[in-house]
């Protein structure tokens, strides 16, 4: 039997290090090629474009058996990941320090709410067990930029 070529194993490699992300939260990463969004609306649409497939991304992780608390991890994964990159895409470095400015003092956390301070948040709001997470996976978070 011939042997397999030494490239394989690499390939397959580079394969699984393009796809793990999209497999581990299911949300694809925009391409470089894309037009990157350049003013203010321009931002806070791709922002909200980009955890807009949390509802249905959600129905997914269910389906797959993910439990609430993982659930939640992605959905703010997503979340945090969107409000990070849409900041690069911001001009003006003295507004991305406001906004971090705020989420400092807002959250404890210049990059915006954690999945902790969202955890706390609901707790003390009442909430136990997996309601506190399908509260996270369900919220709605608007941009905001001003």
């Amino acid at each position: 039997m011939p042997k397999k070529p030494r490239y394989h194993f690499t390939w397959l490699a580079i394969l699984f290090l393009a796809l793990a992300p999209l497999a581990r939260t299911g949300h694809a990463q925009a391409s470089n090629d894309e037009a990157q969004p350049k003013t203010k609306a321009e931002i806070q649409q791709w922002y909200k474009d980009e955890i807009g497939d949390i509802r249905a991304l959600n129905k997914t992780w269910l389906k797959n058996g993910h439990t609430a608390e993982h659930r939640a991890e992605l959905a703010e994964e997503i979340r945090h990941d969107a409000r990070i990159k849409a900041r690069t895409f911001m001009s003006d470095p003295a507004e991305v320090k406001e906004l971090q400015k705020h989420d400092q003092e807002a959250y404890g956390n210049p990059d915006g709410p954690t999945l902790a301070f969202r955890v706390k948040q609901n707790q003390s709001r009442g909430l136990a067990g997996d309601a506190v997470y399908e509260d996270i996976v369900a919220s709605d978070v608007e941009s905001k930029a001003k």
